[in-house]
């Protein structure tokens, strides 16, 4: 279960069949059961050299982080590209047990400045330790920007620091996280063009639960906004379709795609295992339904120009947005999730829960760390909170990371 990716170069048509019975450059996993290879896509041109780039996963790689998955982008090499040697990138999520690239596809441009994303689904993702599934979506421009390693062929990938999904010091909604326990959000991923603010959506499959049904699957199209503050894919889906409700296991949206009919797309998503019609003899045939979305089910949508903005962070009791201050919302986040351990009655050695001078104050548990900084640490590694706590929803958490990239403000 090593992995790894072989490249057959394009030839030119001659005048007989060709078999190729050798490729061109052969690439090895780093080491047992990380399943390299076990997804891939084209990336299209990163680099601005002419040369394509694919992206490959390995999503049981650990690097220290037991299952969290890894990305590589290989960047296209030879005589008429930036290097005539082979060279990667690599990513990871960082997140226990997320699985990440599982799932991926790339090549289109979601973010309307001119290079090709990536998508990237981690269907183990998790949040106050219950698995959920979450999906990546990775700019191109970030991709380009990250530090590359040389390889040979015939050998295996190098050792090399890996980088994460989301940019550090980004506000952005890099991420999307399911919203049902055992979702296996991200199972699948699609990038759908003609849809959305900048004309391409991302179709990311549900492979658990549905309708009742143990794997029925399922399928979300988000679309991509571009607002000055907060650019990234919306929470809320322009268009569902729901697992099967005849038979268990169909894995509906596992595999999806679509393209531009007038004003219109179609999209084909399939059911690898799904049993359509409710008959004994009928049992794992597969299935492909088909959606027909009109562009109207954005612009219904009356805040789909790219320019909406959305309200920051969660909500106070007031019903207003939270700010990304102490008291504007960070100390109500902190004290629902973690005030049974850590106000002044708790047990948790700290009361950051209750007290902003102990809550900017160094960490004991996070070396060179505030103990805010420690707190968002352990919420995305699993670590807290403990005992089953009611958690940290992914708008706080994006709330709790503002508030520590504005340098942990008391108001």
């Amino acid at each position: 279960n090593v992995g790894g990716i072989s490249f057959v170069r394009g030839r030119a048509p001659g005048a007989k069949s060709e078999i190729v019975c050798v490729a061109d450059a052969t690439f090895q996993g780093p080491k047992a059961n990380v399943r390299m290879g076990y997804s891939l896509t084209g990336m299209g041109d990163l680099d601005g050299d002419g040369c394509d780039e694919v992206a490959v996963g390995a999503y049981l790689e650990d690097l220290g982080v037991t299952d969290q998955g890894t990305v590589r982008v290989f960047y296209g090499w030879g005589s008429k590209c930036a290097t005539a040697q082979p060279r990667i990138a690599l990513l990871a999520s960082g997140a226990m047990h997320s699985e990440s690239g599982f799932a991926l596809h790339g090549g289109k441009d979601m973010d309307g400045d001119g290079l090709p994303d990536l998508l990237v689904g981690a269907p183990d993702y998790r949040e106050s330790n219950q698995y959920f599934g979450a999906v990546y979506l990775v700019p191109g421009s970030y991709i380009a920007s990250l530090p590359t390693a040389g390889l040979n062929s015939g050998s295996a990938v190098p050792e090399q620091a890996a980088q994460p999904y989301e940019q550090p010091g980004s506000l952005g909604h890099w991420i999307r996280i399911g919203s049902q326990v055992n979702e296996r959000y991200g199972s699948g991923v699609s990038m759908i063009p003609g849809l959305g603010a900048t004309g391409v959506a991302a179709a990311v499959a549900k492979g658990g639960d549905k309708n009742g049904l143990l794997y029925g699957g399922g399928l979300d199209v988000l679309e991509y906004r571009n607002n000055s503050s907060k650019p990234g894919l919306q929470n809320k889906a322009i268009a569902m379709l729901s697992g099967e409700s005849y038979s268990l296991g169909g894995f509906l949206g596992g595999v999806s795609s679509g393209a531009k009919s007038g004003a219109s797309v179609i999209m084909a998503v399939g059911g690898w295992r799904a049993s359509p019609m409710p008959k004994n003899d009928r049992s794992d045939d597969g299935g492909v339904y088909g959606m027909l979305l009109p562009q109207s089910v954005v612009d219904e949508d009356a805040k789909g120009s790219p320019g909406f903005e959305e309200p920051e962070g969660g909500t106070t009791d007031g019903g207003e947005p939270a700010a990304a201050t102490w008291l504007g919302g960070v100390q109500a986040i902190l004290q629902t999730a973690c005030a049974s351990c850590h106000t002044i009655d708790g047990k948790g050695n700290t009361n950051f829960a209750s007290s902003y001078t102990e809550v900017i104050s160094n960490s004991l548990s996070c070396a060179g760390k505030k103990m805010g900084e420690c707190v968002v640490i352990r919420i995305e590694n699993g670590s807290m909170p403990k005992g089953g706590g009611p958690g940290v929803s992914f708008d706080d958490l994006e709330l709790l990371k503002e508030w520590l990239a504005a340098g942990m403000p008391e108001k």
